[in-house]
């Protein structure tokens, strides 16, 4: 549990100095249906706790957990409401499951995550195992629907070094 808690804490201090996290803001600021924002569900984010067989899994899941957190963090300073933060996927660990929750987030199981989405929700899904787009827009127009195939060129386009991330570094 240690290596993941580093992980997500090097990957949060890492995404919020990155380009695209002041590109990600830049764009909430100026739509219209960002102030409609109370909750942030994310789907298929992966594990950070990947076995080293599996190229980047475990920091690109920590990168989604991160971008998730620091957006509810962003959009709770400016709303009188609380902002929740969820997230959906089977594939959690008991380590995943308890630094999420010690951040503040709410694991769901499926499908309570595809029934909570509404239109005040902000939906994440980054290369998910299920249709979360066409199962989202036939329940619910969220405010916000954010996903994409990401791959590791992808991420380092943006500045963030992977070797920067090793578990067992210290952070």
């Amino acid at each position: 549990m240690d290596e993941v808690r580093r992980l997500f804490s090097a990957a949060l201090e890492i995404f919020e100095e990155s380009n695209i996290w002041a590109e990600i803001k830049n764009r909430l600021l100026s739509a219209a249906t960002a102030g409609k924002i109370t909750k942030i569900i994310g789907f298929g984010c992966g594990i950070m706790s990947a076995s080293d067989d599996i190229p980047h899994m475990s920091y690109n899941a920590a990168f989604q957990h991160a971008l998730l957190l620091m957006l509810q963090q962003f959009l709770q300073r400016s709303s009188s409401q609380e902002i929740t933060y969820a997230v959906q996927d089977p594939a959690y660990t008991d380590s995943d499951v308890s630094v999420l929750r010690s951040h503040g987030v709410k694991i769901l199981k499926d499908p309570e995550g595809f029934i909570q989405a509404d239109d005040s929700s902000l939906v994440f899904a980054c290369a998910p195992d299920v249709p979360v787009r066409q199962i989202v827009a036939d329940i619910a127009r969220p405010a916000v629907l954010m996903w994409d195939r990401v791959s590791s060129s992808d991420v380092l386009t943006y500045g963030i070094d992977y070797n920067l991330l090793h578990p067992s570094d210290t952070v």
